[in-house]
């Protein structure tokens, strides 16, 4: 799914959840580093969720669901311990793990379905695409080379 069909599926439940509020501009929008720095410096803050949203532009699910993508990324990173995080984001350590378990079974799921894709694999995979996209540039190139020829050709015959 694009992220531009992504955004406006959000805004639609949101609108249907929401409809006497405003639609926040950045509504299913990528989160930038930058922007992921500002929320927790606002987390640092002792900001309301509501006020952070506001700031952000964002709803409060969004706000809660990016902190739950930091926390899980300090976890499996290894960068910081259980306690760090749960200071850094303002989440409890029961909301942390619960973050974490639900990844974990996401992850277990998709490799219950595709049990045999590594990184490796996937790795494979692009560098293949893009030979083959070389290869498709390529052809394309021969074949506007060719109808260049051959429109040279039929205009030698004095057409």
């Amino acid at each position: 799914m694009s992220l531009a069909t992504y955004k406006s599926q959000c805004i639609e439940k949101y609108k249907l959840a929401n409809p006497d509020k405003d639609i926040p501009k950045n509504m299913g929008s990528k989160w930038t580093e930058i922007e992921e720095s500002e929320l927790l410096a606002n987390i640092q803050k002792q900001l309301d969720i509501e006020e952070v949203a506001k700031r952000h532009s964002r709803t409060r699910g969004a706000i809660t669901a990016r902190l739950e993508v930091i926390a899980m990324r300090m976890y499996e990173e290894n960068r910081y311990d259980t306690e760090h995080i749960e200071e850094a984001t303002r989440m409890n350590e029961r909301s942390i793990r619960d973050a974490i378990d639900k990844r974990d079974k996401y992850k277990s799921k998709c490799e219950t379905k595709y049990p045999h894709t590594d990184n490796t694999d996937i790795a494979n995979l692009k560098k293949e695409i893009i030979e083959l996209k070389a290869i498709i540039k390529d052809l394309k190139r021969d074949d506007i080379d060719d109808l260049k020829k051959q429109i040279q050709k039929y205009r030698g015959w004095g057409c």
